[in-house]
């Protein structure tokens, strides 16, 4: 028994041996868990995000896209530069406007405005991991890894229109107008995955106008409140993206 207990224990240590009977090679270490990319926009890297607006009434609605590009580190952030489209059209507001004046010709009549805003955006965003690292505890560390915030400003020609006409047509009245439109604001991305995120900006924007209008048919005179526009000047938009 001895001699078999032996024998089991030799060809053990054999089997342990390099099959060169050199030093056994040690089994791999497990692999450590990768970081999480930053979810700091980088320079080469671009963000699409396409987002509705409104405001709790209902006033207006609109829909925007935008694209924002990472184009170089500056300071403890990177500087990017992007492009949006954004268009809305006259909600609960303009419903109780035909409501009014159908009252006023005595017929149905339908009352809309719409408008379309191309614009530019330039934007800054912060290296939070960098500027945080020393003060993060290791609870809140994941979190800071998947945030994105950043400062705006936008600019662009904005485009309205708006029409006024009953259902026999005996009434048709439209005007337009293009004026410039700036807007600045806060927003922040919060990363789902790797590549999805969902976002906030916080923007307050400017721009207002009369429109140039005409009577296609019938008589009618616009008042001064018909007659101007006016952009909403703050609004909180939430949208979803993806970073490409």
């Amino acid at each position: 028994m001895k001699l078999l207990a032996i024998l089991a224990c030799l060809g053990t240590a054999a089997f342990a041996q390099a099959p060169d009977g050199g030093t056994p090679t040690p089994a791999p270490a497990p692999a450590a868990d990768k970081p999480r990319p930053s979810a700091l926009l980088r320079p080469g890297y671009l963000d699409l995000r396409v987002s509705p607006d409104t405001d709790i009434l209902l006033f207006y609605v609109s829909v925007n896209a935008a694209v924002d590009v990472g184009l170089a580190p500056i300071g403890p952030g990177t500087l990017a530069a992007g492009a949006s489209f954004e268009f809305g059209f006259c909600g609960s507001f303009c419903v109780g406007m035909s409501a009014l004046l159908s009252g006023t010709f005595g017929r149905p009549t339908s009352y809309g405005q719409q408008f379309y805003y191309p614009h530019a955006r330039l934007s800054y965003h912060l290296d939070l991991q960098s500027l945080m690292k020393s003060s993060t505890t290791a609870s809140n560390r994941s979190t800071i890894e998947r945030l994105d915030l950043y400062a705006l400003v936008s600019g662009g020609p904005m485009i309205t229109h708006l029409e006024m006409s009953t259902d026999d047509k005996s009434q048709v009245i439209s005007g337009d107008d293009i004026r410039s439109a700036f807007g600045a604001g806060l927003g922040g991305s919060y990363f789902i995955t790797d590549r999805i995120f969902v976002s906030a900006e916080a923007i307050g924007r400017y721009a207002h106008g009369t429109y140039v209008w005409q009577v296609k048919a019938g008589t009618h005179a616009l008042s001064d409140t018909e007659a101007s526009w006016t952009v909403t000047p703050f609004s909180l938009r939430f949208s979803i993206g993806v970073r490409l």
